[in-house]
């Protein structure tokens, strides 16, 4: 008789334990995505791509439901802010580490990844712009790369291909031969050679990837103090200031921006785009397409070093963070979601970043078969250096590099002052997060 009433009892806990674990399965979940334009989708507006992924996988898990909404540049960051400051943040991010870990991971507003991450799977020249406080607050999904684009047609109109470094394997180049190259085209007519910009923020590691080839080292060990202005800063910024008085750059370099430069290089006006980014190949490709851009032939090269120099770059990151909420389910499956999404092949490959972060994925340019691309996805995920993308104070660093660029370009400061203004105000910045 005990007996038999034990097996009802296990019986009965057991067909109770079934009932929960299915209800719990069943549980429906329902997700708010945000989402910049972080992928190549041409012809497709701004979130549908997005929402497509999104349908896909809720297909797969029935009980996720996901909402899709599309943020701009201009209007995103501010909108994530006020969401942060009135607790109303959606569930998962799609963003560059700059935001994700450099301000809102460090105001408090995202959840640790490292349960649902892999080291192992993930391409060690990302991983220090995932963490802060040594925990993961950021799925990579992608990166690029930056480098030189020139326009061969340019060159070659100019007969001066020679200039170029093409039939060097990894086409290395020293900046006396990169200025030459650039006085070589100089006379092009409606061309400018080159073109830098100190507008404002955007884009501002461009100058100082160019200095800090020249062999200077962005920060000091332990990377809590910056270092830039030492003899081989000097110098570079001495260079960059050459490039004007040179005649080398499009004018109104005080008041350009990264953007503009872009813009002059497609339209095939400049020469060679000192800051232009693997994913500008496939926006150019299809904007030729579309007779919006001109007709010219792209190539793509390092950036040019001092002797015994090597060449450095630094990745742009894309990955996808979790806000924090008071709903374990709903954190729980979008970290299942966001790693869904970094770890599909086809759709890493759309990402804009091109060299995937999970080891073994293909990258954009063996997708598409581009020769130029794989060039510059091998180089860049071999080459790149920390460039402080998630120190705490970044925002406010990065604000006082291009009023420094344009006292030099204006004469208000010679290059060692603007660069030695530029490091102490930001060693200010950095002495307050690094005691």
């Amino acid at each position: 008789m005990k007996r038999s009433l034990f097996l009802a009892f296990a019986a009965i806990m057991f067909f109770s334990l079934i009932s929960d674990i299915t209800a719990q399965s069943a549980k429906k979940v329902a997700l708010t995505w945000w989402v910049y334009p972080r992928f190549t989708t041409a012809g497709k507006d701004p979130g549908v791509y997005e929402q497509e992924i999104a349908d896909r996988y809720c297909k797969e898990n029935p009980n996720v439901s996901i909402k899709v909404e599309a943020l701009s540049y201009n209007g995103g960051p501010a909108k994530v802010n006020v969401a942060i400051a009135t607790d109303s943040m959606p569930d998962l991010l799609i963003d560059d580490p700059i935001r994700l870990i450099a301000d809102y991971a460090a105001r408090g507003a995202l959840v640790p990844m490292d349960d649902v991450i892999d080291l192992k799977t993930i391409q060690p020249g990302f991983l220090a712009d995932c963490y802060m406080d040594g925990k993961m607050y950021m799925y990579p999904i992608s990166a690029l790369c930056y480098c030189v684009g020139v326009n061969k047609t340019a060159f070659e109109k100019a007969k001066a291909l020679d200039k170029l470094p093409l039939n060097r394997p990894d086409r290395s180049w020293t900046f006396d031969e990169y200025t030459k190259a650039l006085e070589a085209v100089k006379g092009l007519p409606g061309m400018y050679a080159t073109a830098l910009w100190a507008g404002n923020e955007q884009g501002d590691s461009a100058g100082r990837l160019l200095v800090q080839n020249w062999g200077a080292q962005l920060f000091s060990a332990g990377n809590k103090r910056i270092t830039l202005n030492d003899a081989a800063g000097v110098k570079g910024m001495e260079w960059l200031l050459s490039l004007k008085t040179k005649g080398l750059l499009a004018p109104g370099v005080e008041s350009l921006t990264m953007t503009d430069m872009i813009d002059l290089f497609n339209q095939g006006r400049v020469a060679v785009g000192t800051y232009y980014s693997s994913d500008q190949y496939a926006v150019l490709l299809g904007m030729q397409k579309e007779k919006k851009a001109a007709d010219f032939e792209l190539v793509f090269f390092p950036y040019p070093t001092a002797p015994g120099v090597k060449s450095v770059t630094t990745l742009a990151q894309t990955g996808i963070s979790v806000f924090k909420n008071t709903d374990p389910d709903k954190i729980a499956a979008a970290k299942k979601f966001a790693k869904w999404v970094c770890t599909t092949p086809d759709i890493v490959a759309m990402s804009q970043g091109h060299i995937p972060a999970v080891k073994g994925l293909p990258a954009l340019g063996d997708t598409k078969n581009w020769s130029e691309l794989k060039l510059m996805e091998k180089w860049g995920a071999a080459n790149s250096v920390y460039s402080g993308r998630t120190l705490k104070g970044l925002s406010e660093i990065r604000t006082f590099w291009f009023p420094n660029l344009q006292a030099m370009f204006t004469g208000a400061k010679t290059p060692k002052q603007a660069l030695d203004d530029f490091v102490t105000s930001a060693n200010k910045v950095m002495e307050k997060y690094y005691p």
